[in-house]
């Protein structure tokens, strides 16, 4: 098969989309087909005769329209020779201007989806304008679904408006969509020295929080639930991809705390060993779809809390609460309570090996390229 791979973003941009997309291109090549990937310009990328840079930018949305190398992106997804078109995200320049175009594009199209976000509401000023800004998209959103030929899904929940989309296509009844969700990005390891002594972190705990530096990621939060739940000899380690505003705000309101450290650009090995190191992973993001960075945890047996946002819910071994309180309460647990720690590292790594390890993705793969020829 001919499959060309659309997205917004890809390696080496540092975010969950670009580390899926590198899972499916790699799987997808294994398996012997002819792949290649149209993303958004970075210039850092490495050059390649597989990877297609288009400086777009843009989601269509009020406020934020698309600009950029538009026409030369739609002129390659109409002209060039492809089976299939694997479309990853809703509500970004790489989907939406292809779909204006898709009477064009002889390929048949298959979205990606990582959940939506037009649905999600918080009752505030900005949460409203928010809404509002997304309203045109969401009245159009279930003419412009209907214009796909598959659909693949992270998950088959329906809560906490993430999946709209999913949900659509289940009351539609219709069958023409897999599930196939995301799996850890950690690989095998070989070390000589550990993450706390390596970066001198002498405290006998640790808990890490994984997460680029975002306001929607919510680090300030974070770090008040962790001194709220008052863990003696323990510490907190922020991985971010790089500084800004936001860094800069956290290191002002907990920079001096001689417990809480923040890290930036560090190594996928480095973060890998921080993994194994640690004692509890923290995250309350605002919203997730599916986040690698739990995935990652199974696959380290680390237990979890997080907030319950996307399919958090469903993921075994953690814990998972919308209230700030409780999860300082469910944080002192997880640490101080050896066998809930144990029992949510065991069911971790059930979780991983039933659900999310990689030979689980190409054989989800197989069943997908398959119910791709009937269509």
């Amino acid at each position: 098969m001919k499959i060309l791979i659309c997205a917004f973003s890809y390696l080496p941009d540092k975010n969950g989309v670009a580390l899926a997309v590198d899972h499916h291109y790699k799987i997808l090549k294994k398996l012997g087909h002819e792949v290649k990937i149209a993303t958004g310009f970075n210039i850092n990328r490495i050059k390649s005769e597989d990877i297609f840079q288009f400086k777009v930018s843009g989601t269509g949305r009020i406020g934020n329209r698309i600009i950029g190398e538009k026409n030369e992106y739609i002129d390659f997804l109409v002209n060039g020779d492809f089976d299939y078109i694997f479309f990853h995200c809703w509500e970004i320049w790489s989907t939406e201007l292809a779909i204006d175009a898709f009477d064009r594009i002889v390929a048949k199209k298959v979205i990606f989806s990582h959940g939506t976000s037009f649905d999600l509401f918080k009752l505030s000023f900005l949460g409203v304008l928010r809404f509002l800004t997304f309203l045109p998209y969401r009245l159009s959103f279930y003419k412009r679904i209907e214009k796909f030929d598959f659909y693949v899904f992270l998950t088959s929940s329906t809560q906490n408006g993430r999946f709209s989309d999913y949900r659509y296509i289940k009351n539609k009844s219709k069958k023409n969509y897999s599930i196939i969700s995301n799996v850890s990005n950690l690989g095998s390891i070989n070390f000589k020295i550990g993450f706390k002594e390596k970066f001198n972190i002498i405290s006998s705990k640790l808990v890490i929080c994984v997460a680029n530096y975002q306001k929607i990621k919510r680090q300030k939060l974070v770090a008040k639930i962790f001194l709220d739940a008052k863990i003696e000899d323990c510490s907190l380690v922020f991985f971010g991809s790089e500084k800004n505003d936001y860094y800069y705000e956290l290191q002002r309101l907990y920079g001096n705390y001689p417990n809480i450290f923040f890290l930036q650009e560090i190594s996928k090995q480095d973060i890998h060993l921080a993994y194994l190191d640690a004692d509890a992973f923290l995250m309350f993001s605002e919203t997730e779809a599916q986040p690698l960075v739990l995935l990652d945890c199974l696959a380290t047996n680390l237990p979890f809390v997080s907030s319950n946002v996307g399919c958090i819910h469903e993921i075994e071994g953690g814990l998972t609460t919308n209230s700030p309180q409780e999860a300082s309460s469910l944080l002192r647990s997880v640490l101080l309570d050896s066998k809930l720690n144990l029992f949510l590292r065991e069911a971790g790594k059930r979780e991983f090996e039933e659900k999310y390890s990689h030979h689980l993705l190409k054989d989800k793969f197989i069943f997908l390229l398959n119910a791709l020829l009937e269509l």
